[in-house]
């Protein structure tokens, strides 16, 4: 249940949203997107330094997380008063997944507002995604949650999740340029919508897509999320011309654009308004994140040299639901090429960092449910 937790947090949330780099008019507020499970109450501007005491497991004899009957603990007691850093772990040294007493403690949004939209999934009816969605949970990351207890009780976890085998000055740094957020609501309810919902399109980039003529049905919706390389030029009746939201990484931004360049994706989207998503899935991405705030070239490590501010043209400035989804990978994935702009049929191609087979039950899951809908191909 933990890791449907987790699963539910990013993939439901960041199918459209996980670092966030927001632009409103050409007006920038950097978020950024962690597994947030607080050792403390938290209030807007006052992040206490406190450790929730915690008993680590031996890294040999680990047990596999029971969640069956985990609770989620919203408002934890904060222990003690250490303020140094807990020891250094790695994944690796772990033989099963370990059990930690705050696996179900997590940030929540000091600006949170309810919402109006009565078709949602904080109003489902169904039992397990009721219990599990937290509506006000804290999705983006600013300068002060990096403080030495959040940082301790996030260094057990794993990234994206959390700061395991991290470097606490590196991502500190990183974080620390991050400003205090003037509000935490990504898009705004138009005004046009009476019944207070948002209707998004979440569009892959799966071969689905091919010869499926929604480009209009997805220009429709109030916003537009779209993903890595959106190719948009020759493919309009398929997939539409409007992006409201780019999400990447800082890999897939820099490949996309060297491996797609070819094909049309000479730079990423840069529509009136539009509003970039930069998830935080590694340690590059924080020093992406940290030389794009600083606005000069990455010192060292992965993608040394190159200036981050250079892959927005010129949309940075550091002076901030309903969903349809389009082009993700279906059960009968074999019968499509791997991307939409592909001219023949070509294979997917099942990476590590993705679990394909979760994340297909977990969408099919979501559209049974009416959780969202999802284009599941001609013949649905």
């Amino acid at each position: 249940m933990i890791l449907l937790r987790i699963f539910l947090a990013i993939s439901f949330i960041t199918l459209l949203l996980f670092i966030f780099v927001t632009f409103y008019n050409g007006n920038c507020t950097i978020k950024a997107l962690s597994r947030q499970y607080d050792s403390l109450c938290v209030e807007e501007g006052n992040v206490a330094d406190s450790l929730q005491r915690v008993e680590e497991p031996d890294p040999t004899n680990s047990s596999v997380t029971d969640s069956g009957a985990a609770n989620t603990t919203m408002s934890p007691d904060p222990l003690g008063t250490q303020l140094t850093l807990v020891a250094p772990m790695d994944k690796h040294n772990f033989t099963a997944l370990p059990q930690w007493k705050f696996d179900d403690i997590y940030r929540l949004d000091p600006q949170f507002k309810p919402s109006e939209c009565m078709v949602s999934l904080r109003n489902s009816s169904n039992p397990v995604y009721k219990e599990k969605f937290i509506p006000n949970i804290q999705l983006f990351l600013q300068s002060d949650h990096v403080n030495m207890s959040e940082w301790n009780r996030l260094y057990h976890f794993n990234n994206p999740f959390g700061y395991m085998g991290f470097n606490h000055t590196a991502i500190k740094a990183a974080v620390d340029t991050i400003p205090k957020l003037a509000s935490t609501q990504l898009l705004q309810v138009p005004t046009r919508a009476k019944d207070g919902c948002i209707r998004c399109a979440v569009v892959g980039t799966c071969g689905i897509l091919n010869g499926s003529r929604l480009g209009k049905e997805i220009d429709s919706s109030d916003y537009v999320f779209r993903v890595n390389a959106a190719i948009i030029a020759g493919h309009e009746e398929d997939v539409g011309k409007r992006t409201s939201v780019y999400v990447h990484t800082a890999h897939s931004l820099i490949q996309s654009l060297m491996l797609h360049k070819k094909r049309g994706f000479k730079q990423i989207p840069t529509d009136k308004d539009i509003k970039y998503v930069l998830i935080p899935e590694g340690l590059r991405d924080y020093n992406f994140l940290e030389s794009l705030m600083k606005n000069r070239k990455i010192p060292s490590g992965a993608y040394r040299g190159q200036t981050p501010r250079n892959y927005y043209s010129g949309h940075f400035n550091e002076s901030s639901w309903n969903v349809r989804v389009y082009g993700f990978s279906t059960a009968d994935y074999r019968k499509y090429p791997n991307y939409y702009y592909d001219t023949k049929h070509t294979k997917l191609v099942f990476f590590a960092n993705h679990d394909y087979r979760l994340e297909m039950k977990t969408w099919k899951e979501f559209h049974d449910d009416k959780f969202i809908w999802m284009y599941l191909g001609k013949s649905e």
